[in-house]
């Protein structure tokens, strides 16, 4: 029902900035859960997908430099969201907004999905990462296969938003915790800036220390699929930060489909299934 309320461009400022934050959830809506070296989902209706173009054009709207301040500085900061940056018509606009101004939300949306600029750092990141050994040659150079590729996408595209995205139920989301230096010392990561950008290396990082909870071996009993479920047993702790998801919750099938992942991974890297954790 709150579909049909969603406006395009529109000339009244309240109006638009009421309805900005909405464009988020708007544009993913109807969408399946993403698969790994799969096309972007299309929509499930030929009404839902009028409905995002609404909210495309209302997006854009809040773009341009005659809107007002705040509903413009919002509009920069959801630029990195995955499905705006995924969508052409965003990326003309960021692209036309740096040729006038300097702006590094929008810069670092385009980065993330130009295919030269993202290979290049996430070389760069792979050479510096200390926990990247299994991505480099003998003389220390990456060594990236097409599945090691499709699945570092996956997780910066889904895995980690899903990661920093507050819940409905106490608005906190595992980077709350688990992005706070010397919170959870047994698995620290890192926290995007309040843009929801990681930069790469971080974002390697946060990849190759989630990639060790894995258990390669027996991949069901991971501490990654197990403690957001808050599983306890007599031979295992609960999750310190209670239950964070149901297991056929959206957010938890998506890290369960990286999970499931990493045997192909290694694989192609050349690792045999080790013990995990």
């Amino acid at each position: 029902m709150l579909l049909r309320f969603i406006p395009g461009a529109t000339k009244n400022p309240l109006t638009s900035h009421f309805w900005l934050p909405s464009v988020a959830w708007v544009i993913s809506y109807g969408d399946g859960i993403p698969e790994i070296d799969s096309a972007n989902n299309k929509p499930s209706s030929p009404e839902i997908a009028a409905v995002r173009l609404r909210a495309i054009e209302l997006y854009l709207q809040t773009l341009r430099p005659d809107t007002p301040v705040m509903s413009r500085s919002i509009a920069l900061r959801m630029a990195n969201i995955t499905a705006i940056r995924q969508n052409p018509a965003v990326q003309a606009a960021l692209r036309k907004l740096l040729e006038t101004e300097k702006n590094e939300a929008a810069r670092n949306a385009l980065r993330s999905v130009d295919p030269q600029a993202w290979m290049s750092d996430l070389q760069d990141a792979v050479k510096n990462e200390p926990l990247a050994a299994s991505l480099k040659d003998a003389q220390g150079k990456p060594q990236l296969t097409p599945q090691f590729l499709s699945d570092f996408r996956y997780f910066s595209d889904y895995v980690a938003p899903e990661l920093n995205r507050p819940q409905r139920m106490d608005e906190m989301s595992c980077m709350k915790c688990h992005g706070v230096a010397g919170r959870v010392p047994s698995m620290e990561l890192t926290a995007p800036n309040g843009d929801g950008y990681w930069s790469m290396p971080k974002m390697l990082k946060n990849y190759l220390t989630l990639q060790q909870r894995v258990n390669l071996a027996e991949i069901e009993t991971s501490k990654l699929l197990r403690k957001p479920l808050n599983v306890q047993t007599g031979k295992e702790d609960g999750h310190q930060g209670g239950r964070r998801y149901l297991p056929a919750e959206r957010g938890y099938q998506i890290i369960r489909r990286w999970v499931l992942d990493q045997p192909r991974v290694m694989q192609s890297l050349g690792a045999s299934a080790g013990s995990g954790r």
